[in-house]
């Protein structure tokens, strides 16, 4: 009986050691997922109100938004700029303040782009005029004044003030009519009602600029010089060239008009 009974106790203690066992294999089996879970980097997670206030304070614009104030700086400035030539400024004057405005927008440009660690303190100011790439590069200001700055340097006043003029109107002009009304672009991505947009109020600045500055000018030589003129800078408008338009326009509508005006025997001053 005695044997019996130690027996009985020995396997008794075995399957308590056994059990214990089991118990420990299991917890040990556990621990890995427990670390697994704990792994997971909790900080990396970025809350949806943070990504959102970051939107909030840089917002990234396409050329498919409207961004008035963009487009409005456009247009002030470039009127401003031939509204001051043609009636305060000699040709030596405007020169060197556009060239010295050139020389620190390029200065300013350059600076930005290699110090991108000030572009928040500079993005609460301009934020609302840059285009989503223009946070990584140059602005499309210093385009803008040098093609300025060229028209004045190589032709006439009458015909350089009429191409600013297409600048700073026609151009902001047909983004704003082509964005709302939504039309099918083609490879240069204009849209036929922008084109319209464009080519009536270049006929329209070209018009008012030459009646202005030439009256001697009869109705059917001023009618046709800007019939021509803005059919020909509309169609190179439309032109899918990856050079800044800012800087093509003014330039190219000046050849224009500088040529028109030798074919028509127009005098220039």
């Amino acid at each position: 009986m005695g044997e019996k009974t130690a027996k009985i106790e020995k396997m008794q203690t075995n399957k308590v050691v056994s059990d214990k066992i089991k118990e420990k294999v299991v917890q040990i089996k556990a621990e890995p997922t427990k670390v697994q879970k704990k792994e997971v980097p909790k900080e990396k997670e970025v809350p949806k109100e943070k990504e959102d206030l970051k939107k909030k304070k840089t917002p990234h614009y396409t050329k498919d938004d409207l961004q008035i104030p963009r487009r409005l700086f456009h247009f002030l400035g470039g009127c401003a700029i031939a509204v001051l030539y043609s009636s305060f400024f000699n040709h030596s004057t405007a020169v060197h303040l556009l060239g010295f405005s050139a020389c620190i927008f390029f200065i300013f440009e350059h600076a930005r782009s290699k110090y991108p660690e000030y572009n928040e303190q500079f993005n609460k100011i301009a934020g609302p005029f840059l285009r989503a790439e223009e946070h990584l590069r140059e602005s499309a200001l210093l385009p803008f004044v040098m093609g300025i700055l060229l028209a004045i340097i190589t032709y006439p006043k009458t015909v350089a003030i009429a191409s600013i003029f297409v600048l700073a109107v026609s151009d902001p002009l047909a983004a704003i009519v082509g964005i709302k009304l939504k039309g099918k672009k083609n490879k240069a991505g204009k849209t036929f009602e922008g084109s319209m947009a464009f080519l009536v109020s270049c006929f329209i600045v070209t018009f008012l600029t030459f009646l202005i500055a030439v009256p001697s000018l009869g109705f059917g030589k001023l009618f046709l010089l800007c019939l021509l003129s803005s059919l020909l800078v509309t169609g190179f408008e439309r032109l899918p060239i990856r050079i800044d338009d800012n800087f093509l326009l003014p330039v190219f509508s000046g050849i224009i008009l500088w040529a028109l005006c030798g074919l028509l025997a127009i005098p220039l001053t």
